[in-house]
């Protein structure tokens, strides 16, 4: 999954790091792909959008589940497409406010145009928000990483990355803070 994001006037398009884990290409040690990966794409049943430049590809950062800390990649793009630019909320989310997790798992893949999965925040972490999804694994949403996680205003809050523990050992939905990707849009802006 991935989404474009407006930023500032510029577009951009955002997906999760750590789908560069699950194509497992042994030649693909770094978060650099392009010496294997010629082009990046984002479909929708109607098109497809070619994505630019990975504007954020580091080839000393090694590809291992240290990703997960700052997940996400970040592509120029030039024009949108059919995809609707998301804009970033200005502030986090708060404990117990509902989001909602936009995208298609593999298990609807075929037949999905966006699925919508709410639930509410119940803590964040250092690089995650984890939510309660309202009686849906958090396991079978696997094929939603790097879809967004939006506020009820429709705003960019977080993107799906992982699941993890909660304080009492529940697997929680945990979609990556913003904090990573703002650092790297203030540097491509500045």
């Amino acid at each position: 999954m991935g989404f474009v994001l407006d930023y500032q006037g510029q577009l951009y398009g955002v997906t999760a790091k750590h789908v560069l884990l699950v194509v497992n290409h042994p030649q693909i040690k770094h978060v650099d792909p392009a010496p294997v990966l010629r082009s990046w794409q984002m479909s929708s049943p109607e098109t497809t959008l070619e994505l630019g430049q990975l504007l954020n590809a580091d080839a000393t950062e090694a590809l291992d589940m240290s990703v997960l800390e700052r997940d996400a990649l970040v592509f120029r793009v030039t024009d949108p497409g059919p995809f609707t630019p998301i804009k970033l909320s200005a502030n986090p989310p708060a404990i117990g406010e509902e989001l909602f997790a936009l995208g298609c798992t593999f298990a609807s893949a075929d037949d999905c145009t966006q699925d919508v999965y709410a639930g509410r925040l119940l803590q964040t972490t250092e690089h995650n928000l984890l939510l309660d999804l309202d009686q849906v694994e958090p396991g079978s949403l696997r094929g939603l990483s790097g879809g967004p996680v939006v506020n009820a205003e429709g705003e960019l809050v977080g993107i799906v990355s992982n699941v993890m523990p909660d304080a009492d050992g529940v697997a929680r939905f945990a979609p990556a803070n913003l904090d990573y990707l703002r650092s790297v849009l203030n540097r491509l802006a500045g």
